[in-house]
């Protein structure tokens, strides 16, 4: 069968007991390789010639720090989209702009009672936020922002 997808690793954006003095520096590679990857321009990435775009159509994504950076350049994408009108990011300025790029976080399956810091600042950026225990379900990061759906469990 023919292989249609690839596998593209992005660098973490902190590294469990790193330092908060030299976080900042990995969490904008993470942020950078990100945005590479999702405008098709990442070195390891090769889209197949049958693709009209080089955006995702989905982003599903959980788990700390790395989420909000892939969730972060989505956003940047679209705004950069809406603001511009125009691809300055990619190569080609004949690509389609963003047909979709919509993003879905998924809580992790370890938060029962409330939600995490990556969920807290995602909560009002990802297009969809889904938790996996029914006592998160409705919760909202602050007043006034939208809340979470329960889903199940989706992801372990």
């Amino acid at each position: 069968s023919e292989n249609n997808y690839n596998i593209v690793t992005v660098p973490r954006a902190r590294r469990v007991h790193q330092s908060y003095l030299t976080a900042p520096f990995t969490t904008l590679q993470c942020f950078w390789a990100c945005l590479t990857l999702l405008c098709g321009l990442h070195p390891d990435q090769q889209l197949p010639e049958q693709y009209g775009s080089p955006y995702p159509d989905l982003i599903l994504t959980n788990g700390p720090a790395t989420a909000v950076c892939v969730i972060l350049a989505a956003k940047l994408i679209r705004f950069l989209q809406c603001v511009f009108g125009i691809n300055f990011l990619l190569r080609s300025s004949t690509t389609p702009p963003v047909s979709n790029l919509r993003t879905i976080y998924v809580e992790s399956w370890a938060r029962v009672t409330k939600l995490s810091t990556s969920g807290v600042l995602l909560l009002p950026l990802a297009d969809s936020f889904l938790v996996q225990w029914p006592a998160l379900a409705g919760r909202r990061a602050w007043w006034g922002m939208k809340r979470t759906r329960y889903a199940g469990w989706l992801v372990i």
